[in-house]
């Protein structure tokens, strides 16, 4: 259904906004993930998705923060914290940045990634590291566009 001119407008008066996610929002952060993984063509298993990513939040062996705009959901960002043996100090791993399609362009990819810089740097992170898909040259610009290099390494998976 369309929405009318006066819809569209009272839509564009709420401001977007991004806030941490806690363990009740493990539902709408495993929809998120399940979106981000048909949108990078990966497998998604969804069977206790939410509940994991709860326990996971709850834990704080996971950080996340949602992007919205009231109370609907676009976006998100995770982290997880690491250590680097070559340079012998913690580094945050940015494990996933994702926004729906309508909210891309609209200044939320910074502020998501503002907030996990300062993240990173409130727990003596020197370093932030992600990789993305080799397709994906608009995230690979905006990434860019904050100042990170690209490194050139390849990732791997190995079941256990």
């Amino acid at each position: 259904m369309l929405k009318t001119h006066s819809e569209l407008a009272q839509h564009d008066l709420v401001a977007a906004s991004v806030r941490v996610a806690r363990p009740q929002d493990a539902a709408a952060l495993s929809d998120l993930c399940a979106e981000h993984a048909l949108y990078e063509g990966i497998a998604f298993a969804p069977q206790d998705h939410a509940l994991r990513l709860s326990h996971a939040l709850a834990a704080e062996r996971l950080q996340a923060w949602l992007a919205l705009r009231g109370a609907e959901v676009l976006g998100y960002a995770s982290v997880t914290l690491d250590f680097s043996t070559l340079a012998a100090s913690p580094y945050a791993h940015l494990d996933c940045l994702y926004l729906r399609e309508a909210a891309r362009g609209q200044g939320l990819g910074r502020a998501l990634m503002a907030e996990v810089k300062a993240f990173a740097a409130a727990h003596h992170c020197r370093h932030l590291q992600w990789q993305t898909p080799p397709w994906n040259v608009h995230a690979m610009g905006f990434y860019e566009s904050l100042g990170a290099t690209a490194l050139a390494k390849h990732r791997f998976s190995l079941a256990v």
